[in-house]
């Protein structure tokens, strides 16, 4: 595989001056060498935080939750 296709395509975001600013002050002491990098990272994981809650709403059928609060229920867990 060349450098050619490895190439990642980027897209330009704007933001505002005062929220680069912002951003600038908190990544600091982060080792980020750019807000890019930065906001990259932060994306990233908010992606895949939003990806694992999607997962985790599929988790359980409809049958199993209802097994699960009955099991809770009879516990005293819930009412």
């Amino acid at each position: 595989m060349d450098i050619a296709e490895k190439k990642t395509d980027y897209e330009n975001i704007l933001i505002p001056n005062p929220l680069a600013e912002k951003l600038k002050n908190i990544m600091k002491d982060t080792g980020f060498s750019s807000i890019s990098n930065y906001i990259s990272s932060i994306l990233r994981q908010f992606i895949s935080a939003k990806d694992g809650e999607k997962n985790l709403k599929q988790a359980f059928s409809k049958e199993e939750e209802e097994s699960i609060k009955q099991r809770l229920i009879n516990l005293g867990y819930l009412e």
